[in-house]
């Protein structure tokens, strides 16, 4: 064989694994970027539809607070114990509410959900500012509370009739809250979310930072933030780290739901991937270059010996190729998969959870306007269906949680006794109402298990039986 060809032969040994190599971790760059897109995308909207429905529930809320108080003087609505009683219901009634104040047009804090002190005054914030010149419902900056002491934003209204500004009502959201909901979104170390209100003030985002942060309006973030949703790339403010960010505006609020990605995750994931590549093509390169020493050596057989070279040339370079395409479509099954539990778990606890908790507001505000009518049991009826579909509900989500390992089972020793006993007391009352006798046969007993957990197994148990 001429010592050219065996060059050439050589050359084409390297040559085509590396240029298959390169095309290899090109489209695994693309193939990285695109699903840290969607993953992004897909996140914002999710944290963008439950910031809304929070949004939407506290809106509700000072509605029914503005009906009940209607036709009562501020001293009245200062000195309304009950009102006090309703307004700290709400606030346990709704995990997305912190806290509820009422404020007159002087800015004094006049009855809420939380002892305050005597003329406390709130007429600084920007809220009350902004509502004595404008009706419209207003999303405060993120502050400490006064009486709180825990860091927040507020959704705030006139009291009505909105036409002239005499009062405030006020529904605060805890940060905590909100950094719970983006640490469940966040699969993997330095993802993060958060809420930017439209001039820049952030209010609220996971991990926190701990300081209070406002973007230029010539700053990267409020550049990118143009139209409803988008993508963009930029160091955090914050952190100091490279995220790739989706961002989704709320509806009826100039409020942004963000979400972000490290790049340096993406890379590295990426990264992982062309490792292994490379090794292929190393590997079939060294390969390659043991076959050309056999040619040289085996003059007499050079066209079969070229015929065999270029064969194993075109299967490795397809091997290359073939694997980075598995490992694509491998991680591709896997970012599906997660996205399926994740979405499901979300919309069953946010989803399914949100027009039952409207209902009740309905129901509640119906309750009131139709108090002392012959319709008024109607209503109750109704709210006591509502108790059971949000009992069902709340079952069937926690062995949802259960069985996806969100719930944490704390097992202890009980005496067994205690707690049947228990049961049975509560239940003889309800199957003495039904025509039916309830026996109990127990025995000393003591077991390891989550009490809470038995309970409501039972419990649910007891109720079926009495019911059906």
């Amino acid at each position: 064989m001429r010592r050219s060809v065996v060059i050439v032969l050589a050359a084409a040994s390297i040559m085509l694994p590396l240029t298959g190599f390169s095309i290899a971790a090109w489209q695994l760059w693309q193939g990285a970027m695109a699903t840290a897109d969607h993953h992004v995308r897909a996140s914002a909207d999710m944290l963008q539809e439950h910031a809304a429905k929070v949004f939407e529930t506290e809106e509700l809320v000072l509605d029914l607070v503005d009906a009940r108080i209607a036709g009562m003087s501020w001293d009245d609505i200062g000195t309304a114990q009950w009102l006090t009683g309703e307004l700290q219901d709400l606030v346990a009634r709704y995990p997305q509410l912190g806290s509820l104040w009422l404020v007159d047009a002087d800015g004094v804090l006049r009855n809420g959900s939380m002892a305050a002190p005597s003329r406390s005054m709130v007429d600084d914030r920007d809220y009350f500012q902004a509502l004595k010149r404008s009706p419209k419902v207003y999303v405060s900056e993120t502050v400490r509370g006064r009486i709180t002491r825990v860091p927040g934003f507020s959704i705030a209204r006139r009291r009505s009739p909105t036409s002239h500004f005499h009062g405030v009502l006020v529904a605060t959201t805890f940060l905590p809250y909100f950094e719970a909901v983006f640490a469940q979104l966040a699969r993997e170390p330095g993802e993060a979310g958060g809420l930017i209100r439209g001039d820049g003030a952030l209010l609220a985002r996971y991990p926190p930072l701990g300081q209070t942060l406002i973007f230029s309006a010539d700053s990267a973030v409020m550049q990118a933030l143009k139209g409803d949703a988008g993508v963009f790339r930029t160091v955090s403010q914050g952190d100091g780290v490279e995220r790739l960010w989706a961002f989704k505006r709320l509806p009826h609020h100039a409020v942004y739901a963000v979400f972000g990605v490290p790049v340096s995750a993406v890379h590295g994931a990426w990264l992982g991937q062309v490792t292994v590549g490379a090794i292929i093509a190393a590997l079939a390169t060294g390969l390659l270059l043991t076959l050309m020493g056999l040619l040289a050596q085996q003059s007499r057989r050079d066209r079969l010996v070229q015929a065999t070279l270029e064969a194993a040339v075109a299967e490795r370079t397809h091997e290359v190729e073939l694997r980075a395409a598995q490992a694509e479509a491998a991680e591709e099954r896997m970012r599906r998969a997660e996205e399926a539990r994740t979405g499901v778990f979300a919309a069953a606890s946010h989803d399914l959870r949100q027009p039952l908790q409207a209902l009740r507001l309905f129901i509640d505000l119906l309750s009131t306007r139709l108090a002392g009518s012959p319709h008024h049991v109607v209503v109750g009826h109704a709210a006591t269906a509502l108790t059971s579909a949000q009992t069902l509900l709340n079952d069937l989500l926690d062995v949802a949680r259960l069985d996806s390992g969100t719930i944490a089972v704390k097992p202890r020793t009980i005496d067994l006794c205690d707690l049947l006993t228990a049961l049975a007391d509560e239940f003889a009352p309800l199957a003495e109402d039904k025509g039916l006798h309830l026996r109990r046969r127990l025995v000393p007993a003591t077991v390891t298990t989550d009490p809470a957990l038995l309970e409501r197994m039972v419990r649910n148990l007891l109720a079926n039986a009495v019911r059906y």
